[in-house]
């Protein structure tokens, strides 16, 4: 349904608070977690600090609480990709893997400024940002590429060296 033009104008009157800007996405490497091997990025915005080690430590702890309803699951790969996101208002650590051939599964985490450790799950259906879409993107395309285009051979070492790069 199009929106009326006088109703459209309404939509102008969206306050950004902050422009655009690149921020620095680094690789970092790979966390293997049993039969689980992930990607590791991280994405830290000008006004807050890289993770820790001991953030690093709380963030393989929510790792390993996310995919253990899903370790003996036979539709599970057991590969995907996490982000780190060190943001201007909130924390986001985002746990990916593939699913059934073609799905991702999504656990995505906020912790405040204040608490950075202190991770919660997010439940509002609000978890990706024009950051981290840039990693989400190139993830799809490198599973295209390694592992759904060779059916037959899978790629998934392939998949794992093939990392975001700005």
């Amino acid at each position: 349904m199009l929106i009326p033009p006088a109703k459209a104008q309404n939509l102008n009157r969206m306050k950004i608070r902050n422009k655009y800007e690149d921020r620095p996405i680094r690789s970092h490497p790979a966390w293997i977690a049993g039969k689980w091997q992930f990607k590791i990025y991280s994405i830290v915005h000008p006004s807050n600090t890289p993770p820790s080690e001991a953030e690093w430590e709380g963030a393989k702890r929510l790792v390993e609480r996310a995919i253990a309803p899903y370790q003996s699951a036979e539709e599970e790969t057991g590969t995907g990709y996490i982000i780190y996101h060190k943001g201007f208002d909130s924390n986001y650590f985002v746990v990916s893997w593939w699913a059934r051939e073609n799905m991702l599964r999504m656990f995505p985490y906020a912790s405040t400024l204040m608490n950075p450790g202190q991770f919660t799950l997010v439940r509002d259906g609000l978890n990706i940002c024009v950051w981290d879409m840039l990693i989400h993107s190139h993830e799809r395309d490198a599973w295209v590429k390694h592992v759904l285009s060779v059916p037959q051979d899978p790629d998934l070492k392939g998949y794992v060296d093939d990392k975001y790069a700005q």
